[in-house]
């Protein structure tokens, strides 16, 4: 499992990289289109650039505040004993054991492990410590966990 204890935040990073490498490729597009003078502010093709430029720097921006607040965030919740967004935990009840991170809506990924805060387990396990027990209520029904350790 990828995002481990107090979080990781390389998918983020990634993103941020490939967007800020996207937005100097459109830069530089621009650049070099209004210096051969093959189009000008006025045209359709150079506004559609524009455009697109000010999407990727609006992501990028995003982005960063995501990752500028995920850090402090972090840095507070990695000394508590308790289950809170960012920490991992392995589950266990009757049927086996399950690996899960609780993550913010926006990060959640149930295929990597990356369970949001506001579904049935992240509600359930939200605050919870090691060796509580807790219930997740789901459509087939209630199923009771234990919280067995922090990974």
């Amino acid at each position: 499992m990828k995002n481990k204890n107090c979080g990781d935040l390389r998918d983020l990073e990634e993103r941020l990289a490939c967007l800020q490498e996207k937005y100097e490729d459109l830069t530089n597009q621009l650049e070099e289109e209004r210096l051969s003078g093959m189009i000008s502010d006025e045209t359709w093709s150079y506004q559609e650039l524009l455009t697109e430029r000010q999407f990727v720097k609006k992501q990028i921006d995003l982005i960063q505040k995501r990752i500028v607040g995920r850090e402090k965030f972090m840095s507070k919740k990695c000394q508590s004993d308790t289950v809170e967004i960012g920490k991992c935990v392995r589950l266990q009840n009757h049927s086996g054991s399950m690996e899960v991170c609780l993550v913010s809506t926006d990060d959640a990924n149930p295929a990597k492990g990356h369970i949001s805060s506001q579904s049935p387990i992240g509600k359930a396990i939200e605050g919870k410590k090691i060796g509580d027990e807790v219930i997740v209520s789901l459509p087939k029904g209630e199923i009771p966990y234990i919280i067995e350790k922090f990974i």
